[in-house]
C-alpha cells in the first residue's frame, strides 16, 4: 500500500483517479490547490505525487522546486494541457514523468504502475547493485 497525493482543480479527475487508486489498496489524499498540497506534503510522506501543472493558485513547477530543495523523495507525474517540447522538458527536469491532457486512462494507469514499480525496484537494492553495469 502506497500513499499517493493527487493535485488537480478538476473534481472529476480527482474523484475518479482517487477512487481507482483506493480500490487498488492505496491511501490517497486529494488537493485542489497548491497551497493545500503543500499542507499535505508537510503532514505526510508520499510515495507518489500526481499533479496538474497549472492551477488557479499557480504553476506546480514552483512547488516541485520546493520539494527538490527540501529533498523530499517521491515519484512525480505531471499532467498538463501545456505540452510543447519546452513545457515537457521543464517538467521533466523536476518530475519523473509527463502526460499530456487529454490523456487516455489506460496510459495514465500504466505510468502510475511503472512509477510505483520503480519504487519497489529501488527499495530492493536492484538499482544500487546494478549501477556498476553502466560505468
Amino acid at each position: 500500500m502506497k500513499r499517493i497525493l493527487i493535485l488537480d482543480n478538476d473534481w472529476l479527475i480527482l474523484s475518479s483517479l482517487s477512487n481507482f487508486l483506493r480500490k487498488k489498496g492505496h491511501l490517497v489524499n486529494c488537493a485542489q490547490s497548491i497551497a493545500r498540497a503543500e499542507d499535505l506534503l508537510i503532514k505526510y510522506k508520499f510515495d507518489l505525487f500526481l499533479c496538474e501543472r497549472i492551477l488557479t493558485d499557480g504553476d506546480v513547477i514552483d512547488l516541485l522546486k520546493k520539494i527538490k530543495e527540501k529533498k523530499l523523495f517521491m515519484r512525480t507525474l505531471v499532467f498538463s494541457n501545456k505540452k510543447s517540447l519546452v513545457d515537457r522538458i521543464t517538467v521533466l527536469k523536476l518530475a519523473n514523468d509527463f502526460l499530456a491532457k487529454p490523456f487516455n486512462s489506460i496510459e495514465l494507469c500504466l505510468k502510475i504502475e511503472n512509477l510505483l514499480h520503480l519504487e519497489k525496484i529501488e527499495t530492493s537494492g536492484f538499482i544500487e547493485n546494478s549501477l556498476f553495469l553502466f560505468k
